[in-house]
């Protein structure tokens, strides 16, 4: 029997199917350059956190741009009015979740900044909840009351309002993970994209354009040290455009849960590197949130895998050829 063509979800813009070790793999590779944003973010504090933002998204920008340009000029051409719209939205998103992730930063601790990062896989069910009425499982809400928690150990006893920790960094900060899962919506509406790697230039330009603006009105210094410029490049190469693009390419193509994984590694890497990279130090609370709002988060992904794991027995891996000879199942 003839074999049946690929679903285009299913299978990577390398022609390569789309299984669980792939995505595994991808998403550690993720978090790992996540983990060094905000350590490479505290090196450029010298500079205005959103010119530091648009800076570090128009460096993304370019390299994506020189890679592939004839597939940003077709995609750019080929576009609906809506898929135009829908890539708008998302650099204005990312632009949004970059400001008020640095901006928070600037005003608290490596420590504070990073925990609160690990509230994003809620950030996401909740706005699946919101926007498609895909209602959180009872272990997801377990993990968020759990996350919650240690979100309040964290603002009320571990340190804000002392030292490099305030509240109203910490706030800031908050935004910037509730706007994370708007920003992962618009990209898995644009899921059909063949080559990811030319939605993530123009997502990265939208977003440099709008912060660069902002950047100007908020009367931002475009004067660089040599420290800042180097940790700047630092960011745009490693975070946005190592683990930003990855989480772009992947989302369309793999579960959520899996997703959301990259946002604990992250915390933890980011505190590690905070350690090598810095000066500053966690404090004692200030570990004691961290590891309860990690727990959460935990306890929300585990549990979310191994209701997966057990449902999916039997199933046919993604790219695997059917015995009816019907196209496999795309991953959600």
């Amino acid at each position: 029997m003839e074999e049946q063509p690929m679903s285009r979800a299913a299978r990577a813009s390398d022609g390569r199917p789309w299984t669980r070790s792939r995505g595994v793999a991808l998403i550690l590779m993720a978090s790992l350059c996540l983990g060094a944003g905000a350590p490479l973010a505290r090196l450029a504090s010298s500079t205005d956190p959103v010119l530091v933002a648009a800076a570090r998204c128009a460096i993304a920008s370019a390299v994506l741009l020189l890679a592939s340009p004839l597939e940003v000029l077709r995609l750019l051409t080929r576009a609906t009015a809506r898929q135009i719209a829908l890539m708008a939205g998302a650099g204005l998103l990312l632009a949004a979740h970059f400001g008020f992730f640095l901006m928070g930063l600037a005003k608290t601790s490596i420590a504070a900044a990073v925990t609160l990062v690990s509230l994003e896989p809620f950030g996401v069910v909740l706005t699946a909840w919101l926007l498609s009425s895909c209602t959180p499982k009872r272990h997801e809400w377990v993990g968020l009351g759990v996350a919650v928690a240690g979100t309040l150990t964290l603002l009320v006893m571990g340190g804000g309002g002392t030292g490099d920790h305030r509240v109203s960094g910490d706030l800031l900060v908050l935004v910037s993970v509730f706007l994370w899962g708007f920003y992962l919506a618009a990209v898995r509406a644009n899921g059909h994209v063949e080559r990811p790697s030319a939605l993530g230039a123009i997502v990265f330009f939208a977003a440099a354009i709008l912060l660069g603006v902002a950047a100007f009105f908020r009367g931002a210094s475009f004067h660089l040290s040599g420290g800042a410029a180097l940790a700047i490049l630092g960011l745009g190469l490693v975070p946005t455009l190592g683990g930003h693009t990855i989480v772009q390419w992947a989302t369309p193509h793999v579960k959520p849960s899996l997703i959301a994984l990259v946002s604990p590694g992250e915390t933890v890497g980011a505190l590690f590197l905070a350690i090598l990279l810095t000066s500053e130090r966690p404090s004692g609370l200030e570990m004691v949130g961290v590891c309860v709002v990690l727990a959460g988060a935990w306890w929300s992904i585990h549990g979310s895998g191994g209701r997966e794991r057990r449902g999916g027995a039997g199933r046919v891996p993604a790219g695997a050829p059917r015995r009816d000879g019907r196209r496999p199942r795309e991953i959600p």
